[in-house]
């Protein structure tokens, strides 16, 4: 164990450092320390810890304590070892465990027992117009879904940050888990963080009616209100399903739903349509089709999440506003020879072209309407 004579305490060189943060993986540290990791597609989760998960490329997050990294972050975080300690650790270096910085381990993982046994909700501001602005403005999430989900307490605004706050509820009505993101909408990398301590075993869940025995599935909670606002948008109750949100790419959340609502029959899995939410819909049907309960289906947005899906609709409506009744005519006639061609037509123009041809027959249904009156 490199210690210095001088000052009797550890110490490593600029080669160790290099090769500790730039040639080691959180993953095969776990790997050969014999961690029980369970795998995931491409990647693991740690067996006793759901919500800690390493990626092949080497990095670490524990999402139920905001941390994350690569091996060096692992150790100092989860193993409680000093930034020096996991250096040297990394290189080969055998630590004893009364080290220098023993009293700083101890103090740290007395630290993480005690975070880890209370759950504390972030406290709400006085008003939530940073909130709406955002959810309405930048993600155009429908006012009156909204409205509910705050005078339900499941959505808040935070007071010393201003994050969107989705909260999760047990059967008894306690809060158990929360997740929050940030509303500063030109960041460079948006603020997404659960709450610690939540218990990811309960998900976010947009209610539909009592009787509704489907659960749509979605990796985040403004996923599901974007498909129930698109829903609403098309002239359709979006109630007739429930949706819920998995906050990340876990199951459990839906598994202890599913335990709670044994009326549910159907299980749409509306993931993100991109290779890893592709992947674990299939690892959720898989497991889901073993247990033989349920009818389960996927559906996936056109676009990569249900959000864009949305943005993309509010932004075709106001650009057929905007239209002149010649660009219409002329639009309508482009794609029907495009269809007939066979040529290779946008998701951004297939939902015009139905925006324009519902509009068309509202407007003959109004015509039809007035004549019947008229006569």
């Amino acid at each position: 164990m490199p210690v210095s004579k001088k000052t009797g305490e550890l110490y490593y060189t600029d080669e160790q450092w290099k090769f500790a943060r730039y040639q080691t993986s959180a993953l095969e540290y776990a790997k050969q320390n014999g961690y029980p990791l369970v795998k995931k597609g491409s990647y693991y989760i740690h067996a006793e810890h759901d919500s800690m998960v390493f990626t092949e490329n080497g990095q670490w997050f524990w999402n139920s304590h905001g941390l994350k990294g690569g091996a060096i972050e692992f150790i100092t975080s989860y193993e409680h070892k000093s930034l020096k300690e996991a250096v040297l650790i990394l290189n080969g270096e055998k630590i004893s465990t009364a080290s220098l910085d023993n009293s700083k381990r101890n103090y740290t993982a007395k630290k993480l027992e005690e975070e880890k046994a209370e759950f504390v909700l972030p406290a709400k501001n006085d008003d939530y117009k940073r909130m709406f602005a955002y959810l309405r403005k930048e993600r155009c999430l429908d006012y009156e879904i909204l409205s509910k989900l705050v005078h339900n307490k499941q959505l808040y605004e935070s007071k010393e940050h201003h994050n969107c706050v989705f909260v999760s509820y047990d059967n008894q009505g306690n809060p158990k888990a929360a997740f929050q993101r940030g509303t500063i909408s030109n960041a460079a990398e948006p603020f997404k963080r659960d709450v610690p301590n939540s218990d990811k075993s309960y998900s976010f869940v947009l209610k539909g009616y009592e009787t509704a025995t489907t659960v749509a599935v979605f990796e985040a909670a403004i996923d599901a209100i974007s498909q129930a606002t698109i829903e609403k948008m098309h002239g359709l109750d979006y109630m007739t399903a429930h949706r819920l949100a998995l906050g990340g790419i876990f199951d459990k959340g839906l598994m202890r739903f599913l335990d709670d609502n044994p009326q549910i029959k159907k299980i749409a899995l509306c993931l993100d349509n991109d290779d890893a939410g592709r992947k674990n819909a299939d690892v959720i049907r898989s497991k889901l089709e073993n247990m033989g309960k349920y009818e389960v289906f996927e559906k996936y947005p056109d676009n990569k999440d249900w959000n864009e899906d949305l943005k993309q609709l509010v932004n075709n409506i106001e650009h057929a506003k905007n239209m002149t009744q010649n660009e219409k005519e002329n639009f309508i006639k482009s794609y029907e020879a495009a269809i007939d061609y066979g040529g290779v037509i946008s998701n951004a123009d297939i939902q015009l072209y139905d925006i324009l041809i519902q509009e068309h027959r509202n407007s003959l249904n109004a015509e039809t309407l007035e004549e019947q009156i008229e006569s």
